[in-house]
């Protein structure tokens, strides 16, 4: 079938997108920054490739496509969304019941890394298990990937190895201060 944007007599895919097929009209949203590219890039493209106008005509039809889909959301979907972007989310309601559960999750996700991969992990824990098994230490690491546990196990060896690699074994069982 046809695309719904060119069926339409669009100059493209995107319903959204305000220039018609054979027009030199760039879309409403973009036809000031048009301008402006034109002074600020050449009216011409002489040397072939992309013109300003193309970019922003892209650029356009990328932002309405986004707008599409954001509009295809729950106003819940789009709020939480919005949230996570500006990094003001919703506090996650943290029982007893869900911490342990999770702990244990994490746990199990630490031990499924092969080994060798988390050798600067498993030194610490033989140096210092009481630091780095310590639910304080943990819960900020589980916190800062939304409580995904295989996530967080990835980010927590890779912190431990990157922590070896900057200031070698003697740090690695302790905050650095």
């Amino acid at each position: 079938g046809n695309p719904v944007g060119a069926a339409a007599g669009n100059c493209c895919n995107f319903p959204a997108c305000g220039a018609r097929s054979g027009s030199a009209t760039p879309p409403p949203a973009a036809a000031s920054a048009s301008a402006l590219s034109s002074n600020l890039f050449g009216a011409s493209n002489a040397g072939g490739g992309y013109s300003a106008d193309d970019n922003l005509h892209t650029m356009a039809a990328a932002e309405a496509q986004i707008a599409h889909e954001m509009n295809r959301l729950s106003v819940n979907e789009r709020e939480l969304i919005y949230e996570e972007i500006h990094g003001v989310a919703k506090e996650r309601e943290e029982d007893e019941e869900y911490i342990v559960s999770h702990l244990k999750k994490l746990d199990v996700q630490i031990r499924k890394i092969r080994a060798k991969d988390r050798l600067a992990y498993d030194k610490a824990a033989f140096l210092n298990p009481s630091y780095v098994r310590s639910r304080k230490f943990l819960l900020m690491f589980l916190r800062s990937e939304n409580f995904h546990p295989a996530k967080t196990a990835k980010r927590l060896v890779a912190h431990f190895e990157e922590k070896s690699r900057l200031f070698g074994s003697a740090v690695l069982p302790r905050h650095v201060y």
